[in-house]
């Protein structure tokens, strides 16, 4: 079970914790790192204060949510 605070992570960097990053996909990403999504895969994932994603973000992880796919 991974849980997440939405309001203890800052807004620019939300993205990155849920989905992940790529290595060089901005300064100071010196590898690739799995997102929190992704860490847990066949478990659950709580979002505690989900009115607090922006909603670009929101989009995303109802689009991830009906297709079950990180893209």
């Amino acid at each position: 079970m991974i849980k997440v605070n939405c309001v203890a992570i800052p807004e620019n960097l939300m993205e990155s914790e849920f989905f992940g990053h790529e290595k060089g996909a901005f300064v100071g990403a010196y590898k690739r790192s799995i997102g929190r999504i992704e860490a847990a895969y066949h478990g659950t994932f709580f979002l505690d204060e989900v009115d607090e994603i922006p909603y670009h973000l929101q989009d995303k992880l109802l689009r991830f949510l009906q297709s079950s796919e990180i893209k």
